[in-house]
């Protein structure tokens, strides 16, 4: 008897076992398919959308005890809401634009986000104390404003201009944060991965800047701390330059579209203000700045590596189209859409 309870207790530990590091490799693979998804323009063949669609159903049938505690299991289960985000809007593309399904979705998930952010603080207390930055709260708000900002970026869904505003409240406030914890962390926070998405974000301000009319901008425009964003992107792409001279042309793109939407300087000696922010012109026919000849030229140029180092689809066309923007003479306001267009050329923002 005493035999057999051995070779029963050793059998159901390497069932236990075994089903441990299942559920940990399906997380890993999981959380990395969704950095890389969402980060890079990369080709999709049939076999890879499989691969993605089974990775995406494993992950949607692990039991819940299995992820509900750890600060690992916490960003996994970020990732799985992402991943819905991501697999959900190829469908609701096939929808048409008023089909209240597409608005219950979005709803659905937002609060899936907030119930996940409204957890950050226990996690944090519980988790292990051993990588201080990586588990810091505001570290993991970094992470649910970046995803609010995915979620609240399909021009479907974008009903009226604050959640524009909104959109531009999660965006600076994750690049204030990437920055705090960049300088506070000499690996974590300075991968390419990292660049990826900043630069990211810094394109999504600028573009809600450039294509939003004056009138339609809502308070958080014009906030100190939305400001604040933009010096911090700003910051960010300076330093993954000095870290990488591949990384400069993000930098040398980000500062010339900025220059271009605020009319003027955008950083340095004469940083963006209010005052610029709420000029009812972003480009004026006398302007320096405005994207025309040899600026032009750079940027198209700028547009080209950008191509080459794979940044994604998604952004690359953000970028485009305000590049290709017409001029503030030829504006007709009154015709202009409420909202700036976040599906561009068949790609969705974040391609989610």
């Amino acid at each position: 008897m005493d035999d057999k309870h051995e070779v029963d207790l050793y059998a159901g530990n390497l069932c236990v076992d075994f089903e441990h590091t299942r559920n940990m490799t399906i997380m890993s693979s999981h959380i990395l398919n969704e950095v890389v998804a969402s980060a890079w323009t990369y080709p999709q063949p049939f076999m890879f959308e499989i691969l993605d669609e089974k990775i995406f159903q494993h992950a949607s049938q692990m039991p819940a005890g299995e992820t509900e505690t750890g600060f690992y299991s916490h960003i996994f289960q970020l990732r799985c809401i992402q991943s819905k985000i991501r697999h959900f809007n190829k469908k609701l593309q096939k929808l048409d634009p008023s089909d209240p399904f597409r608005e219950t979705s979005r709803l659905r998930l937002k609060d899936e986000l907030q119930l996940w952010k409204e957890k950050i603080e226990a996690v944090t207390n519980s988790s292990p104390k051993d990588d201080l930055v990586y588990h810091e709260p505001s570290s993991l708000s970094k992470l649910y404003d970046y995803s609010l900002s995915i979620l609240v970026q399909e021009r479907p869904c974008m009903m009226g201009h604050e959640e524009v505003g909104q959109l531009v409240e999660c965006c600076s406030e994750a690049c204030r944060t990437f920055l705090s914890s960049q300088e506070n962390d000499s690996v974590i926070y300075r991968t390419w991965t990292a660049l990826m998405y900043q630069f990211r974000l810094g394109i999504i301000l600028l573009y809600c800047y450039a294509m939003t009319p004056p009138l339609l901008r809502t308070a958080n425009f014009s906030l100190t701390d939305t400001i604040s964003g933009f010096e911090c992107c700003h910051r960010t792409m300076e330093k993954f330059s000095i870290r990488w001279p591949r990384a400069l042309v993000f930098l040398q793109s980000f500062q010339l579209l900025a220059e271009s939407v605020f009319d003027g300087p955008a950083f340095g000696g004469q940083a963006c203000n209010s005052n610029m922010l709420d000029s009812p012109s972003s480009q004026s026919l006398c302007s320096p700045y405005a994207l025309e000849g040899e600026r032009k030229t750079r940027m198209q140029s700028y547009i080209v590596e950008l191509r080459v180092q794979h940044v994604h689809q998604a952004v690359i066309s953000l970028m485009e189209e305000m590049l290709n923007r017409p001029q503030h003479q030829d504006l007709n306001y009154e015709g202009l859409d409420l909202l700036p267009n976040m599906s561009i050329a068949g790609f969705d923002l974040f391609n989610f």
